[in-house]
């Protein structure tokens, strides 16, 4: 019984190779069929992209929508940027460039 197991084991995992082998083939030709046009680029690219955003936001479970002009006028909810960051080192007594003399 064990012996029978361990060959449809085997078994098993030689179709799985076979089947991503077979996999990887197709995809390879879809590749060169679609490179050979100048939408089929464009659509390689985007699925690219596609699949770059899609694991990239993989375990956001929440979005929120930041209005641009909220980076502005010292906003607390404001995005983070270099100006932001420099204005609030400079509020705040100066910054590694000009540190503020000691009183």
């Amino acid at each position: 019984a064990v012996k029978i197991q361990a060959e449809a084991v085997v078994s098993r995992a030689k179709a799985e190779a076979e089947a991503i082998t077979m996999k990887a083939q197709a995809e390879g030709e879809r590749a060169k069929l679609l490179a050979a046009t100048p939408l089929g680029e464009k659509l390689s690219l985007l699925e690219i992209y596609g699949d770059m955003v899609k694991q990239s936001n993989e375990g956001v479970q929440k979005v929120v929508y930041v209005d641009p002009t909220t980076t502005q006028a010292g906003n607390p909810f404001s995005l983070l940027t270099l100006q932001t960051l420099q204005k609030d080192l400079t509020q705040l007594g100066g910054t590694a460039q000009h540190p503020v003399p000691p009183a």
